[in-house]
């Protein structure tokens, strides 16, 4: 099994990228590629266009469904440093869980790939003791 971790930069068209890859679930997986969810609304949406046999836009549908490896790594950076997770991830299971489901989703689906796409990678180190070089010196990047 193949892992592809896309961990741009904000504003470098992560969430185009998102978009395409949830509103494509059914037919990438169909073709051997995971895009996994991380708690239970994704997983949702995910079954529901297995169950009906197509994909269908994920436009405005919740983050959770779009961008589900930002909450991973928000709640992930959330575990490490104590900076809180934002509202638009409302009552996101723990990261042990989150990891689990992936782990699940792995073992069940047996993917040729699976891929992990989220902008928030980039602020994994990001912390007061080391902050970033770019000039975010002393920044919260993270809102609570």
């Amino acid at each position: 099994m193949k892992l592809v971790i896309f961990i741009g930069h904000f504003k470098t068209g992560s969430s185009s990228i998102q978009s395409f890859l949830s509103s494509n679930f059914l037919r990438l997986l169909q073709a051997g590629i995971l895009y996994p969810s991380v708690e239970s609304q994704g997983a949702a949406w995910n079954m529901r266009a297995m169950m009906r046999g197509r994909d269908e836009s994920t436009a405005g549908k919740s983050l959770n469904i779009i961008e589900p490896h930002n909450a991973l790594a928000l709640r992930l950076k959330n575990e490490e440093d104590g900076h809180g997770m934002p509202s638009y991830y409302p009552h996101p299971p723990s990261g042990f869980q989150m990891l689990e489901l992936l782990e699940n989703q792995i073992s069940e689906l047996a993917p040729n790939a699976v891929v992990l796409c989220s902008e928030v990678f980039s602020l994994f180190g990001l912390t007061e003791n080391a902050p970033a070089s770019n000039g975010l010196q002393g920044a919260s990047p993270i809102m609570t």
